[in-house]
């Protein structure tokens, strides 16, 4: 199964968990796509993917700006488990793959 499509996702940060959607769009190896949160949406760069690893950045709202975000992560199925690393630390990520209407 394909890394595309859209996750709902629940990050685990050091300042609780935090809700969003990541979408993904696959072309060959290369990832974009974005991620919308509660404070707005971003795109994501520098991705790539090898199998069903992902790889890329994304810069997270928060109340004090935009945080950089480096993830890493695995789709497996309908389930995607990633690490974001961020200035404050890290957070982990869960979230599932929404069905197609």
């Amino acid at each position: 199964m394909s890394i595309a499509g859209t996750f709902d996702i629940t990050a685990k940060t050091p300042v609780g968990e935090q809700p969003g959607v990541f979408v993904f769009v696959v072309e060959g190896e290369r990832l974009t796509g974005s991620f919308t949160t509660p404070k707005g949406t971003v795109d994501l760069t520098d991705g790539k993917i090898i199998g069903n690893k992902l790889d890329f950045f994304t810069k997270i709202p928060t109340p004090m700006g935009k945080m950089k975000a480096h993830i890493t992560g695995a789709v497996e199925g309908n389930q995607l488990t990633a690490v974001a690393k961020l200035q404050l630390g890290s957070a982990q990520i869960h979230g599932i793959r929404r069905e197609e209407a």
